[in-house]
């Protein structure tokens, strides 16, 4: 796992942490969520498919240098494997105060 931000370290707008695993499973879940969307009339994604979680959003130009060093100096996480158990779909409503998080469908994985 590593650390970072989009869209680059030097210009930080979200701080995200890398996942790492089986990253063949979910690519094939992107996959199978891109071309059920696009049968709903959403377009496919124009980034490429980058597994996060996502730390926090940068509202503001100051501090970000501070920002850009200290996720260059910052070391992997050390995290032990776990298992998703559900998927929740969450609708994202940015506001000036800051983000709200709206969870539309809860999707049990597994058995």
């Amino acid at each position: 796992m590593n650390a970072g931000a989009f869209p680059s370290p030097k210009n930080p707008r979200v701080v995200w942490l890398g996942v790492g695993g089986d990253l063949d499973i979910m690519r094939d879940f992107y996959r199978r969520l891109e071309t059920a969307f696009a049968a709903l009339g959403f377009p496919p994604e124009d980034r490429p498919f980058s597994p996060h979680l996502t730390l926090g959003r940068v509202k503001s130009a100051s501090g970000r240098a501070t920002l850009t060093q200290c996720l260059a100096r910052l070391p992997s996480p050390d995290c032990a494997p776990f298992q998703v158990s559900k998927i929740v779909l969450f609708r994202s409503n940015l506001t000036p105060q800051g983000a709200t998080y709206l969870p539309l469908k809860i999707i049990p994985l597994g058995g």
